[in-house]
């Protein structure tokens, strides 16, 4: 019997051990537990910081998204030249938000400008949403003005490696208060921008002595051209019904071309010409726009006693092997200044206008008029600013 009394107090030992480690086990298994819960609490509250964060980021770029669409704003870009009517001086611009050219009209008295009635309020011509067919936007760059009712647009579209650009002709049968577009129809077309190709952006028309109508236009790409049109008709002299810019190239003759310092074709756009005394003076942009305060644009002129050339320079320097003159560039706060526009108004007093990147208002752009008057030897000079700017 006594080895049944060892084995009794063995297992009663060894019960007791259990007992112990089953208790210690429970604690442990509890600490774990809340351990777990404030991991899990740890986790809730990161994740709902993690939110927060998501959120402020979310805010951030909304902020940023609001920031870019100031700076990038545009009150007024590229303007046309500005035509008189009941006391008002007004143009058109390059159309934004929807609308597809947009019209600004001056007060010289006030100083003032702002807002006017726009182009194809009504909506635009069928045609143009067939160049437009990547990114319809419906909003179309850089009108020309033409005996006060007759608009040249450019309409352009892109899409990776693609491009294409035409230059259309519209005009107001109505008044500018209350206009009623008519369509005229496409005028040229390009397809790419080889430096063979004369691309069909930022259209110029003027009448020369003989009541012979020209069309400008151009950029880089095969440099600054000019061409006949039909006076009747505004669509081209020769080949109306052929767009295309490399079809029958006789009908273009380059009057300009901007060359970098190693002698490569560089950027020019913007041709106007403007015709005072014996001279046709032509004026381009150099540089780059559309960059807010970083815009590089400035404005070159040449002249010529024909209007399709030679352009020459003060220098003697054809416009077409680089020459230009620099006439207009970044002063204070008027920076890029671009598309050059010149109104006679009553006797000897003409109006310089032009689109600026404001340096003081986060380079918004806007509209800039100054006083001109030309030199003893024939040359525009600037005088004083004749709006105020906000």
């Amino acid at each position: 019997m006594k080895s049944l009394k060892l084995s009794t107090n063995l297992l009663l030992i060894l019960s007791l051990i259990f007992v112990s480690l089953m208790l210690a086990a429970c604690e442990n298994a509890s600490d774990e537990e809340e351990f777990e819960d404030e991991i899990h609490e740890e986790d809730k509250e990161h994740s709902e910081h993690g939110d927060v964060e998501k959120e402020d980021a979310e805010h951030a770029e909304e902020d940023k998204e609001d920031i870019d669409k100031e700076v990038s704003m545009e009150l007024v870009h590229d303007p046309s030249a500005f035509f008189l009517h009941n006391e008002k001086l007004i143009a058109y611009g390059s159309g934004q938000l929807g609308k597809p050219l947009e019209g600004v009209s001056i007060i010289l008295p006030s100083r003032t400008y702002g807002e006017y009635v726009g182009v194809f309020g009504d909506g635009v011509p069928g045609w143009t949403k067939r160049v437009q067919q990547w990114n319809p936007t419906g909003e179309f760059d850089a009108p020309a003005i033409l005996d006060g009712k007759f608009v040249f647009y450019t309409v352009y579209d892109e899409n990776e490696n693609k491009i294409q650009d035409t230059i259309g002709v519209t005009e107001n049968v109505g008044t500018p208060e209350n206009p009623e577009w008519e369509d005229l129809g496409p005028i040229v077309s390009s397809y790419d921008e080889k430096l063979t190709t004369p691309r069909a952006m930022d259209p110029s028309v003027i009448y020369d002595t003989d009541g012979k109508l020209y069309l400008v236009f151009g950029s880089h790409a095969k440099g600054i051209v000019i061409t006949e049109l039909d006076p009747s008709t505004k669509l081209l002299k020769q080949n109306p019904d052929s767009h295309n810019t490399l079809d029958f190239p006789e009908r273009f003759i380059r009057i300009a071309q901007h060359m970098n310092d190693e002698g490569e074709e560089s950027e020019i756009e913007a041709p106007y010409i403007y015709k005072n005394g014996e001279y046709y003076y032509l004026f381009t942009n150099w540089g780059g726009c559309c960059s807010g305060v970083n815009s590089t644009y400035y404005i070159t002129i040449g002249r010529s006693k024909n209007i399709t050339g030679p352009y020459i320079d003060k220098n003697g320097k054809d416009l077409v092997n680089g020459g230009g003159d620099i006439f207009l560039d970044a002063e204070g706060r008027y920076i890029g200044p671009g598309h050059a526009g010149i109104s006679k108004l009553s006797g000897n007093t003409f109006v310089f206008t032009y689109h600026f990147y404001d340096g003081q208002d986060k380079g918004i752009s806007k509209l800039a008029a100054r006083s001109l008057s030309w030199s003893n030897d024939g040359w525009p000079v600037l005088g004083k600013h004749l709006l105020d700017q906000k």
